[in-house]
């Protein structure tokens, strides 16, 4: 309730019209968020699949693959995989479903919270992870999990680590387009 109280006010400040905002779909996208299960069981995971923007493709409607947003996906890889250009390095994308049922993709990172300071690069060499991204003033860092079909064992031996609060997976949400 606290977080719908700032936002509200916040859009007071902005000057924004109650009829410009949907305080219902607001308030249920929160009560989903608090009810969102543990990053173990939020996912399924589909690790023979591939997701490219379409601007990487020739003809955005290839047969027998499916579109969200701005992006062809396959959950079982076929048609996508020679589209894949190593001179440009696109960032290869799985496809993952998350608890609501909702398709996401992820690069296969993972953002770790730590309880306490702690060595980034040290701790993705003892992991078998590569360090992405450093935010060691804020206690995080970015990993990228070196093979995509151990990221749920992977998730597993990391939570079993005391010095770890919390680990999210680095997903996109395909329905939520550029303005």
């Amino acid at each position: 309730m606290k977080v719908l109280f700032k936002f509200i006010t916040l859009i007071l400040m902005m000057d924004l019209s109650a009829e410009q905002i949907d305080i219902k779909e607001i308030s249920e996208n929160l009560e989903k968020s608090k009810n969102r299960p543990s990053i173990e069981s939020r996912y399924k995971f589909f690790y023979n699949s591939i997701a490219l923007n379409n601007t990487l493709l020739p003809n955005p409607s290839l047969l027998g693959v499916k579109s969200i947003g701005s992006y062809a996906y396959e959950l079982d890889k076929s048609v996508l995989e020679e589209f894949i250009d190593t001179s440009i390095k696109a960032e290869k994308l799985y496809v993952v479903e998350d608890f609501d049922r909702s398709i996401k993709f992820t690069d296969g990172k993972l953002i770790i919270k730590f309880s306490e300071s702690q060595n980034l690069e040290e701790f993705a060499n003892n992991n078998s992870l590569e360090l992405t991204s450093d935010f060691s003033a804020i206690n995080t860092g970015v990993f990228k999990v070196q093979d995509f079909s151990q990221i749920e064992k992977t998730i597993l031996n990391l939570q079993a680590q005391k010095n770890i609060k919390e680990i999210e997976l680095n997903t996109l949400n395909p329905q939520i387009q550029k303005r």
